[in-house]
């Protein structure tokens, strides 16, 4: 055998045991993500819909009686509305949105600068986002702020336009 093969084989072999000991080595590690309540009602949505599916099935092989089948699933039904109603409201929660965020204002910033319009609402106020003792406004082209008297860009002497409106 080749001296070149045996290390070759070697640093496979290596490999392959790296990728086959990982997940052992992160469970015994501890890595493990954290759950969450959603993580929660998802684990307990999947184990009713089980459940009702093997009530069915027994139903259906004559291992339950009617009674007991009505029973159990109009329990495991409720119980599966409940948990379907706590992830409804906690997507709701997640998704209702802040008013002006760090992102609308980047956005709004980057209209002014293109001289478009405001992409998204401005604060109630109606001043820029980045400054509300000092009411600037923008140059649409070279983006150049100026002070809302202005008529004319001061660097590049294009007539100015007002983005944001009062």
């Amino acid at each position: 055998m080749d001296l070149g093969f045996i290390f070759t084989s070697l640093a496979l072999f290596i490999l392959v045991a790296a990728f086959v000991a990982r997940p052992l080595i992160e469970k015994m590690s501890g890595v493990e993500a954290e759950k969450t309540h959603a993580d929660d009602l998802f684990a307990q949505r999947e184990a009713i819909l089980i459940e009702l599916r093997d009530v069915d099935f027994d139903h259906e092989t004559g291992k339950m009686n009617d009674d007991d089948y009505k029973e159990q699933r109009a329990r495991l039904t409720t119980k599966g509305v409940e948990v379907l109603r706590a992830l409804d409201s906690l997507k709701t929660e997640e998704a209702a949105p802040p008013v002006n965020t760090l992102d609308d204002d980047i956005e709004n910033l980057i209209a002014v600068k293109r001289g478009k319009k405001v992409a998204k609402p401005l604060p109630s106020n109606g001043k820029t986002p980045q400054s509300d003792a000092a009411d600037k406004i923008f140059c649409t082209q070279c983006g150049t702020p100026a002070h809302a008297d202005d008529k004319f860009c001061a660097k590049c002497g294009a007539q100015l336009q007002r983005v944001w409106q009062d």
